[in-house]
């Protein structure tokens, strides 16, 4: 049955998602991410449920091995939508701001750029990557035992 192992995915990243949150404001008080901790850990969560139930529970049924390998892309691509998701907030808040008002279309998409890459210099951080590429691969585990047992 593959859905239990969708399940166990969805789940798993979810709750590895909502755990970066936590360390992400641990580690970075200047970003002030506190002020914004219920909707992020929203986003977080509800992305790596996402990409736990669509990518890792799909693919767990027909790639071998023991699990490890699919929860680091797993952690990976939850790790790239969360920043592309946030760098799309930032900008449409500073757009309803009226920031880009006057400013060529183009603005909007360079400082839509900046943003993830400032977002990625958080999120790939070691201690912020470690914990996400950790708690994959715990995932990852999960979700190719729970593949074995309920298939």
């Amino acid at each position: 049955m593959p859905t239990a192992a969708r399940l166990v995915a969805a789940i798993s990243l979810a709750i590895a998602s909502a755990a970066m949150v936590i360390v992400l404001a641990i580690y970075y008080p200047d970003a002030k991410l506190d002020r914004y901790m219920p909707n992020i850990f929203f986003v977080f969560g509800g992305l790596g449920a996402l990409v736990g139930w669509y990518s890792l529970g799909r693919r767990v049924e027909f790639e071998e091995g023991i699990g490890i390998g699919l929860g680091i892309r797993a952690a990976l691509t939850t790790m790239a939508w969360i920043i592309l998701a946030l760098g799309i907030a930032f900008i449409m808040m500073e757009i309803v701001d009226e920031r880009y008002r006057g400013r060529e279309p183009m603005a909007a998409i360079r400082g839509l750029i900046a943003q993830c890459m400032l977002l990625a210099g958080y999120l790939f951080h070691a201690k912020v990557f470690g914990i996400a590429i950790g708690m994959g691969i715990v995932a990852g585990l999960l979700t190719r035992n729970a593949h074995r047992m309920w298939r």
